[in-house]
């Protein structure tokens, strides 16, 4: 069975200021025990696996009024905790990453040129990105990414 919830809001502060957040929590477990393929007995009530208990997204979006087309954001991602098998043996930690955004974009006569800028994991944390449920080698845990830039150019000519 599972119940949740999920909320969103967006907000213009100004011209120059926005803010998103998201929030979403899961209660997901097994309505009714059984025999797994190992022969382990799953309990009712148990944590279903890879199912996360909360996620948060959280991003403040600036626009400076003096450079028109820039804008840069700071995201702050939250991961719940998460049980890796039916037995609710072990689970991985809560997390929280924080990540930054710059972009640019100006168009000049038929030309709109673009740039962006990302950097994910501004702190490098580690953490667990993933996990393989049930893994019979009790090999789980999958480590998330260190910190990742991406770069991004483009240019088009409207016809």
């Amino acid at each position: 069975r599972r119940s949740g919830i999920e909320v969103a809001h967006s907000a213009q502060w100004s011209a120059q200021w926005q803010t998103h957040l998201a929030v979403s929590t899961l209660d997901a477990r097994f309505a009714d025990a059984f025999t797994s393929s190992s022969g382990a007995v799953v309990a009712e009530g148990n944590r279903i696996p890879g199912t996360m208990d909360r996620q948060l997204f959280a991003e403040v979006l600036w626009k400076p009024a003096a450079w028109p087309g820039f804008n840069a954001a700071v995201e702050a991602v939250h991961m719940g905790s998460m049980v890796v098998d039916d037995l609710n043996t072990d689970r991985t930690d809560a997390t929280t990453v924080f990540n930054l955004r710059l972009a640019w974009e100006r168009g000049i006569g038929p030309w709109r040129l673009k740039a962006r800028l990302r950097v994910d994991n501004l702190a490098d944390t580690a953490y667990v990105g993933s996990i393989i449920a049930n893994e019979g080698n009790r090999r789980f845990f999958e480590p998330a990414p260190g910190r990742q830039w991406g770069l991004g150019i483009s240019a088009t000519y409207r016809f």
